[in-house]
């Protein structure tokens, strides 16, 4: 065994020997003080990934819950369609509803599903859907209810190739018509559109007038089944009775429907409609008409 007497041990290779205090003080010599910037900088980082983990946790625990059953869209029921099928367009809700991505969190929670926009891209998808409302029927209710108003027939577009489209009353072409179904009565409407018809509106700046006009000139005995866009200015309105009627856009309907009125029954034209080819009403203060295989011929502006 061998001892080391500790009152032997010398300080920097000097001959004194060292004690226990003074090798202590040469050891906390040694030591670095770390800089208090150094320590706050630690502190911060361990609290930063404290944060981040707690933050980590916490969104995984929402994912998994947005995830569950009982908070997500299992259900949808479609009602108020006519013509379009019902099964189609709960498929195709469906669809935008699970679109096959994995998001963290669900896009089809009860509060995050998003109404107004699937009623959007319905209403866009299905151009004969004139509303579409998404509703549920409580808070917590995980069933959805598509209602839908459908657009509603009210005359035929046809194109120069004989090809035909629904629009409803408010001028938007929604729906072809198929080769072997007869045009709706009581218009057909021509002219108007170029490219494909679907989607569009037919003279919209104009349309409720004409809409006007044509019943304006029904109450008045005046059958009409066809208006024919002539050009950005003039169109004809064709009746029945065989002769048609050229106006403008922009002339008032009810001035238009009385002076036809007069005109049809001044003494010139009175109970010849069938033989008569057009009346031209475009010249205010003048009225050309033509009968079938004659010249133009003019006579003066109706008068009250």
């Amino acid at each position: 065994m061998t001892k080391l007497d500790l009152r032997k041990v010398y300080i920097n290779g000097s001959r004194r020997p060292a004690t226990l205090g003074v090798m202590r003080q040469q050891q906390n010599r040694s030591r670095k003080p770390v800089p208090l910037r150094t320590r706050r900088r630690r502190v911060q980082a361990l609290m930063a990934l404290g944060v981040f983990l707690a933050l980590g946790a916490a969104g995984y625990a929402i994912s998994y819950v947005s995830y569950l059953p009982q908070f997500n869209i299992s259900t949808v029921t479609v009602a108020g369609t006519k013509d379009l099928p019902s099964r189609l367009i709960q498929a195709y809700i469906e669809t935008l509803l699970n679109d096959g991505s994995n998001a963290l969190f669900s896009k089809t929670t009860i509060l995050s599903y998003g109404p107004t926009h699937l009623e959007k891209k319905t209403e866009q998808y299905f151009l004969r859907t004139k509303d579409v409302a998404v509703t549920r029927n409580s808070l917590l209710a995980n069933a959805i209810t598509v209602t839908v108003r459908e657009r509603i027939p009210y005359a035929t577009w046809c194109g120069s190739v004989g090809d035909c489209y629904l629009l409803d009353e408010t001028g938007f072409l929604f729906a072809p018509v198929a080769s072997t179904t007869p045009p709706i009565e009581p218009y057909v409407f021509y002219g108007g559109i170029q490219g494909n018809p679907l989607g569009q509106q037919y003279i919209s700046a104009h349309f409720p007038g004409v809409v006007a006009l044509l019943r304006l000139l029904g109450q008045a005995g005046f059958r009409a089944h066809a208006f024919t866009m002539v050009s950005d200015k003039d169109f004809t309105v064709s009746f029945v009775d065989g002769f048609s009627m050229r106006a403008s856009f922009g002339q008032d309907a009810s001035t238009l429907t009385q002076n036809l009125s007069l005109v049809m029954g001044a003494e010139p034209l009175k109970g010849k409609a069938s033989k008569l080819e057009y009346v031209d009403l475009r010249f205010g203060d003048r009225v050309y008409y033509k009968f079938q295989g004659e010249v133009d011929t003019s006579t003066s502006s109706p008068r009250r």
